[in-house]
């Protein structure tokens, strides 16, 4: 098959799954990825967002101009937001009637990072200005089946969830633990919610904590959770810190996943760990085969699929500062492990991978490159969402 003729099938297969644009501009190198010229720099934060009714795209713009914008992919339409501080961890999740919510912690020099929540109409125009959810050094955030949105946020290590109305408008909160260092969350097929975080303890050891319950328990007044289960007991070296920490519930088993950065003078080493459990039962979780992925794989997710997860969850990392990597996950294992390139030569990979999974089974990515001059760039690709049912066979 010649280029010109794979280039052309490349074109169809992506088009198949979301419309891009009015055409599809590939290279050989870059088949099925899009370029955004548009001016971020390798800070910028990063959210996407697939659904049912579309694909959005939020970034940050630079540090001197540090606004947010928001793009529906397929249209040149781009909506700029001003903000007051330096973004980071933006998040976006829907609402009910079509909004989106954007979530970012915000901070100015020498301020403590503020969680901030912006409603925008499915039209791209802003329907509630920024507002201030709370303190938070670290945060994770879910949309509920009732169209809000659940803030599970980390300050002064300790543990508190927030909710958000349809309108994205924040109405309640609570303290979930004393102890967290970061947090995970999820829900099932049920409407069950389930939370996990790690807490230091003595010395070098760390514990990962969990806890269910249904959504119902947060229409109470004062909601009392049931006590935290006790899954497995970590151990860190001096040099080593968690990077990443990811959870996601499929029909009949909750996963989680972390990954250990081990930094040294000459280099910096990663190692990545999961386990998993069936839905009711977290005291028969078991350590999930990772063995099928690369070594060193950075910024590990497992993204939220729109509606109710079908099929196997999904695992995106980076390696190498050039490829993206994803495949099936699996009580058996890792399946249909695919690597993608990301950079052209001389370019680099200089941010997480923003994931997303709509309903249509397919995997949205984007992610920051950065030019051996330091120009950054945004791209963004589309692909099957690979299924363990598939490689099994």
């Amino acid at each position: 098959m010649n280029n010109g003729i794979f280039t052309a099938f490349a074109c169809f297969l992506v088009l198949s799954w979301i419309v891009l644009s009015a055409s599809c501009t590939t290279t050989d190198r870059y088949i099925g990825i899009r370029r955004f010229e548009y001016d971020v720099t390798s800070q910028s934060a990063l959210g996407l967002l697939a659904v049912r009714h579309g694909v959005w795209i939020a970034w940050s713009g630079g540090l001197s101009a540090p606004d947010l914008y928001v793009q529906p992919i397929g249209t040149a339409q781009v909506w700029r937001f001003p903000i007051s501080g330096a973004p980071n961890q933006l998040r976006l999740l829907p609402l009910a009637e079509r909004r989106l919510a954007l979530l970012w912690l915000e901070s100015s020099a020498g301020t403590v990072p503020r969680l901030q929540v912006a409603t925008v109409e499915a039209d791209g125009t802003l329907r509630r200005a920024p507002f201030e959810i709370g303190a938070a050094q670290r945060y994770t955030a879910l949309p509920t089946p009732s169209g809000g949105i659940l803030a599970f946020t980390i300050s002064d290590e300790s543990l508190s969830v927030a909710q958000l109305d349809r309108l994205g408008r924040p109405y309640g909160k609570f303290r979930v633990a004393e102890s967290a260092h970061t947090v995970a969350a999820t829900l099932d097929q049920r409407n069950q919610l389930h939370l996990l975080w790690l807490a230091p303890s003595d010395g070098q050891l760390w514990q990962l904590l969990y806890v269910s319950f249904d959504l119902g328990l947060l229409d109470q007044s004062a909601p009392r959770l049931p006590a935290p289960t006790l899954l497995a007991v970590l151990r860190l070296a001096d040099s080593e810190y968690f990077e990443s920490f990811s959870a996601v519930a499929d029909a009949e088993h909750v996963y989680v996943v972390w990954n250990v950065v081990s930094v040294s003078r000459e280099s910096e080493s990663a190692r990545l760990e999961g386990l998993f459990f069936p839905l009711n039962t977290p005291l028969r979780s078991r350590s999930l085969n990772l063995s099928a992925l690369p070594t060193n794989l950075r910024h590990v997710s497992l993204p939220l699929a729109d509606g109710v997860l079908s099929g196997a969850p999904t695992l995106v990392g980076s390696r190498e500062a050039q490829h993206i990597v994803f495949g099936a996950l699996a009580v058996q294992g890792i399946f249909r492990l695919q690597q993608v390139a990301a950079t052209s030569e001389n370019e680099i990979l200089s941010s997480d991978v923003a994931a997303a999974l709509s309903a249509n089974n397919a995997l949205h990515l984007a992610w920051l490159v950065q030019s051996a001059q330091g120009k950054a760039g945004l791209r963004y690709a589309v692909f099957p969402r690979p299924q363990p049912a598939v490689a099994s066979n």
